[in-house]
């Protein structure tokens, strides 16, 4: 959401946003951004992300973050496994 980027210090632009299907598949106003990214050892430089106005429990994190890693997804233990 605006609130968790703007906690985070990610800029939302003073521009008119675009539209985008939230993961409810409701449509929402929406920003992209470029911000620097990381999660556990894993970081990303000026990774863009797409911020929707809407709030969520969890943010998530796409292929524009994930792309160049190996992983699997073990969905019984609903864990992401990293290749090293």
């Amino acid at each position: 959401s605006k609130e968790q980027a703007e906690t985070l210090g990610i800029k939302i632009p003073d521009i008119s946003p675009n539209y985008t299907r939230g993961p409810n598949g409701k449509e929402v106003q929406s920003w992209d951004v470029t911000a620097d990214v990381s999660l556990g050892p894993f970081s990303k430089r000026a990774c863009k992300v797409r911020i929707l106005d809407n709030s969520f429990r969890y943010p998530l994190l796409g292929q524009n973050f994930f792309a160049d890693k190996l992983f699997t997804i073990d969905r019984q233990k609903k864990e992401i496994k990293f290749a090293r």
